[in-house]
């Protein structure tokens, strides 16, 4: 499963689609957690990477949307594009 945040991105569809796969009487588990990188130091939202010289955000999109929202004073800036959900 993927998401921003670890949200898994599917409904009903996709949760009956899976299931099926799940033998009868079986269980199915869902398991999900943020995508967040924590360097060496303990710092969350950096981490780093072989092959890059420094330190890179992760997840760079959540990083940027706190940012926004700590910018705004827990509002957005209005620059949404609502096809980038």
């Amino acid at each position: 499963m993927a998401g921003l945040a670890g949200f898994p991105f599917t409904g009903k569809s996709g949760f009956s689609s899976f299931s099926s796969h799940c033998p009868k009487d079986g269980n199915v588990v869902v398991m999900f957690a943020p995508h967040v990188g924590i360097d060496s130091n303990g710092t969350v939202g950096k981490i780093k990477r072989s092959g890059n010289e420094g330190e890179t955000f992760a997840c760079g999109a959540a990083i940027t949307a706190l940012q926004d929202l700590i910018n705004n004073n827990g509002q957005t800036s209005g620059n949404v594009n609502h096809l980038d959900y």
